[in-house]
């Protein structure tokens, strides 16, 4: 199994602190470790327009990894595939209110002696 350190960081604007100077943001941190069975996961975040959502995942178990990443919007819209080995950062700026899919891919490749 992929031991995987999936850390969130969502730049939410907040009412309050926003009402008076537009620049002023919340900040919400989500760390989180899954152990994954499937080379295709998909995780589910509810996100407000003109949110930012910052996501830093990384293989803590399995090395020479390849990850990929992609995100949905509520309407279906869907980025371009983010990859990294061991690891991929991607950001993104939400443009509308609802949930988004999170969809992490695996490939493992064995070490070549």
């Amino acid at each position: 199994m992929l031991r995987l350190l999936f850390k969130l960081l969502f730049l939410l604007p907040s009412s309050i602190a926003s009402y008076g100077h537009p620049a002023a943001l919340d900040v919400v941190r989500r760390s989180l470790t899954m152990d994954l069975e499937s080379k295709m996961t998909c995780v589910y975040e509810s996100l407000r327009a003109n949110s930012s959502l910052n996501l830093n995942i990384i293989s803590r178990t399995v090395h020479n990894t390849q990850i990929l990443l992609r995100l949905t919007s509520p309407s279906g819209e869907y980025s371009e595939w983010s990859e990294g080995k061991d690891g991929v950062f991607v950001e993104h700026n939400a443009t509308e209110n609802g949930l988004f899919s999170i969809v992490l891919s695996f490939f493992f490749h064995e070490n070549s002696r």
